[in-house]
């Protein structure tokens, strides 16, 4: 007797507490279900019950609804069709929630016709739609099922439900009905970021070998405009020739210098278009070889755009590789329009061979240009140092610019603080004074390095001194090669019995193979 009052009171104490709706539903022999529904379903419907009601926590909702049994019957149950809501009323369950209907104080009628009785009808329907539907003998046992529910809220929001309900026996039910639209919207964000992330993977090969494609077709532009340009170079050498031989030809007899001259204009008018060709080819040469620098530069974007984006969803795994700092970055400096003056880069002491990851180690150097150039003087020598510790094996690069126009207004503020602005997203230190700049500035390539950096395990920072303005990267770096052991190229040979096996499905490397 003991545990069953102890059973009692803990039930009573879920009933009023627990934020799942449960529901306990009885059908009698008229066909009548009586269904009482914990106060929790309030909540779940977003709705306020009337003032009168507001200080009685115990306050639970009653439902009579009434099912028209069909004439296919099994075992006195029937398919049934709901006939609608007899009543609903606010009840008093505080003193036995679990008691029969009858027995619990009446507190407030409830329209039928009401967001609330027509609401608390949908969760009985769907409670009681397997139950009623069943048409084998186990539907009269204890068995429970799950059913989901979804439904709108008295503030327009959707919400999804399961329904947990357990049979027993003929006439009655109790259900569990937990709210899981927060379950549902992970899943629904998990999917789309699945979903987004095949789609860049799908994409960025199609962009890759498109780029590939027209790099590939740009050395075959340019292969064909030397070979013609080589045939016009001879054309023109034997034209010459033939020229200076009619000349001299003609020189001896002074009766055929109108001869003379008609074949000298022939030949200077031919010699002219000559000229004019190959200018012409070299001109194309040239718009070519843009091309293809172009070309270049947009799948290098490409490729470091697609980095950015699964760095910042963290599913970036670095690639490490053997790297020459210095000439990755410098490769990495357009040499056009004297860009490679603007933008030295210079190194502190030798620096081995490093095994790290390029295409972090490029997006990172060209946002620190970048941020250097906002930061800094306007149109100022940008340089990049680099050095190698190699007791920490620690690499460093800063990158330095001359102090910018408003450098003493943020000297004002702790390094701290102007770290925390440059290096948070969406945020940028010339917000608080030029609104133009912060308008066409996202602030989040600060935000996106110091994550590459962080995924190599460094980390980067900025610091505002009187004449200069330098942003730093540190990361730690395996060397491959100290510089005392770094073999001479001559000396160097492959053990014998060595096999190489190179596989590249990349018409690009192919071609570029088939030269060697």
């Amino acid at each position: 007797m003991r545990q069953l009052t102890e059973l009692r009171n803990l039930m009573t104490i879920l009933w009023d507490t627990s934020s799942d709706v449960i529901v306990v539903s009885v059908k009698d022999d008229s066909g009548n279900i009586v269904s009482i529904l914990s106060p929790a379903v309030f909540d779940l419907m977003d709705v306020t019950l009337p003032s009168s009601l507001q200080d009685r926590y115990a306050a639970a909702l009653m439902i009579e609804m009434q099912l028209k049994p069909s004439d296919d019957n099994t075992n006195g149950r029937g398919t049934g069709e709901w006939g609608g809501i007899k009543s609903a009323q606010f009840v008093d369950t505080s003193e036995a929630p679990y008691s029969r209907w009858a027995a619990h104080i009446i507190l407030e009628e409830v329209d039928p016709s009401s967001f609330v009785a027509t609401t608390a009808s949908s969760f009985v329907t769907a409670a009681w739609e397997k139950s009623i539907d069943a048409n084998s003998s186990s539907s009269t046992s204890s068995t429970w099922y799950l059913k989901p529910h979804s439904f709108v809220t008295e503030k327009d929001e959707d919400r999804k439900t399961e329904i947990k309900v357990s049979n027993y026996g003929s006439g009655a039910i109790v259900g569990v009905i937990r709210d899981v639209t927060e379950r549902f919207r992970w899943y629904e964000a998990e999917r789309r970021a699945h979903a987004e992330v095949i789609r860049r993977q799908q994409r960025r090969p199609i962009v890759k070998n498109g780029l590939l494609a027209g790099i590939e077709l740009c050395d075959s532009l340019r292969n064909e405009i030397e070979a013609i340009r080589q045939s016009t170079t001879v054309s023109r050498r034997a034209h010459c020739a033939v020229h200076r031989h009619s000349l001299s030809d003609h020189s001896t007899s002074s009766t055929l210098a109108l001869e003379s001259m008609s074949v000298r204009s022939s030949s200077s008018s031919e010699l002219d278009s000559s000229n004019c060709i190959h200018s012409r080819i070299n001109a194309a040469s040239n718009r070519v070889i843009d091309l293809d620098l172009l070309l270049h530069e947009v799948l290098e974007t490409v490729l470091h755009e697609a980095m950015a984006r699964d760095v910042i969803h963290e599913v970036y795994e670095p690639r490490a590789e053997r790297l020459d700092v210095l000439g990755v970055l410098s490769s990495s400096v357009s040499t056009k329009s004297g860009k490679s003056d603007r933008f030295p880069i210079r190194c502190e002491g030798e620096i081995p061979f490093l095994e790290m990851d390029s295409q972090l180690l490029k997006y990172i150097h060209r946002n620190a240009v970048s941020n250097a150039t906002k930061y800094g003087k306007a149109g100022g020598n940008v340089e990049t140092v680099l050095s190698f510790d190699g007791s920490k094996k620690l690499l460093t690069m800063k990158v330095i610019n001359e102090a910018g126009e408003n450098q003493e207004l943020i000297r004002k503020q702790s390094k701290e603080d102007y770290n925390r602005i440059v290096f948070s997203q969406g945020s940028t230190l010339h917000g608080n004074w030029h609104k133009s700049v912060s308008a066409i500035s996202s602030g989040d390539g600060a935000w996106i390095m110091q994550k590459c950096a962080k995924t190599m395990g460094g980390s980067c920072s900025i610091s505002f001194d009187e004449d200069v303005t330098i942003f730093s990267f540190e990361a730690p770096v395996q060397p491959l090669l100290v510089p005392s052991e770094v073999m001479d190229p001559k000396e160097f040979e492959v053990p014998a019995k060595t096999i190489g096996i190179a596989v590249d499905d990349s018409k690009f490397n192919e071609s570029s193979w088939a030269e060697y």
